[in-house]
């Protein structure tokens, strides 16, 4: 038997002991010779605890980066019974689609430019194509065409509107998100009334610092709309965040069909706010919540509660005093804050949120397999 070996052994052990007593001390702000053993030994559980969190959220947070890279078009619904579903590159989409504008006379004068090297306008447009047909569903039916677009962005994806949304209205909250709907924009080949007769064009972001965002283009009649939009996997789609949102899902709060566009233009209007800090209310949820995320689900549930009391809240972001109610259907204001482009265009740049707080690790489903709301797409053994 090596004695000397075990004894180098104890002194090292009790060695690290001594050490971590101290720092154990030190982090409680007393000292080692004031420092009880007993609240040294409770002080394991504490940390392993920690430990097991910690662990825990890293391979939540892994799986979560292997969600996001098998898309958010993941999450779109099988087509419903009387529905055919198919990509966007596999029919003709021309009933739900904007025309081109026509060459300017100084656009058709102009010589083509021989040149070895690619034109970067077509290299751009077939990327954008591609991203297209991999971003999104075009579901068909006796009633119409619609298209379905979702993505999954980290960050401000920046760019220019195209086309313009300047002019859209809310539109409808569905299991807690926000759609607006957006006229044709003035670069447009169409006018906003001569696109507003063909088809619908809808919009939804889900999130502040990382997003998801959802386009919509239909011919289909509203309530057909609606009940595709109905089973769309919110619960996955808000998985995909790195600080999911309260009222979204299963988590949602039901809404009166009246009352929806109005508080779809507020709360695409409150997002705009809370994320450029300003509006007194908006400041003021922000001073009551600890994140952007929760100042939106404290807002919607205000409203919720106010509804089913038989009230209706205010919806201007500059007062919060209780105003009379709108007539039913009545829609709310312009959605200044509704940014995002219709199909193939890209976004304009917005006010860079506050990092927000690291969001609590989420629950997992099945016995801690799959993330909650995955619906059990990428699952770790």
């Amino acid at each position: 038997m090596n004695y000397f070996a075990i004894g180098f052994g104890a002194v090292a052990v009790l060695a690290v002991g001594a050490i971590d007593f101290a720092n154990q001390a030190s982090a409680a702000g007393q000292s080692p010779a004031g420092y009880a053993p007993s609240a040294y030994i409770s002080s394991f559980g504490a940390r392993f605890g920690a430990m097991r969190e910690a662990r825990a959220e890293a391979a939540d947070e892994k799986l979560r980066a292997q969600l996001r890279m098998a898309g958010a078009r993941a999450y779109l619904p099988d087509p419903p019974p009387g529905w055919s579903r198919r990509a966007w590159d596999e029919g003709d989409n021309s009933a739900i689609e904007l025309a081109k504008p026509p060459l300017t006379e100084a656009q058709g004068a102009a010589p083509a430019v021989p040149s070895i090297l690619p034109d970067q306008d077509e290299v751009a447009e077939r990327a954008a194509q591609a991203e297209l047909i991999a971003q999104s569903w075009v579901y068909q039916s006796a009633d119409g065409l619609v298209a379905l677009r979702a993505s999954y962005h980290e960050g401000d994806p920046g760019g220019d509107a195209a086309p313009s949304v300047g002019d859209a209205q809310g539109w409808g909250v569905v299991q807690g998100v926000a759609f607006g709907a957006a006229g044709a924009g003035g670069g447009d080949a169409l006018s906003t009334s001569q696109a507003r007769s063909r088809f619908r064009m809808l919009q939804a972001t889900m999130g502040f610092d990382d997003t998801v965002h959802l386009t919509v283009l239909s011919n289909a009649s509203e309530g057909a709309t609606r009940a595709l939009l109905e089973r769309i996997d919110y619960d996955g789609l808000n998985a995909l965040l790195g600080a999911p949102l309260g009222h979204v899902g299963a988590q949602a709060r039901d809404i009166p069909p009246a009352l929806q566009p109005r508080l779809a233009s507020f709360m695409i209007e409150l997002r705009d706010a809370l994320l450029a800090k300003r509006s007194e209310t908006a400041l003021a949820w922000l001073d009551r919540a600890a994140s952007p995320e929760a100042a939106m689900k404290l807002a919607v549930d205000e409203m919720a509660d106010a509804w089913a009391a038989g009230r209706t809240p205010s919806i201007d972001l500059k007062t919060s005093q209780d105003d009379p109610a709108p007539e039913a259907g009545g829609q709310g204001g312009g959605l200044g804050a509704m940014v995002k482009g219709i199909f193939g265009g890209k976004a304009r740049k917005e006010a860079k949120a506050a990092p927000a707080e690291p969001p609590k690790r989420l629950k997992l489903s099945g016995g801690a397999t799959c993330l909650d709301g995955s619906a059990g797409r990428l699952c770790r053994d």
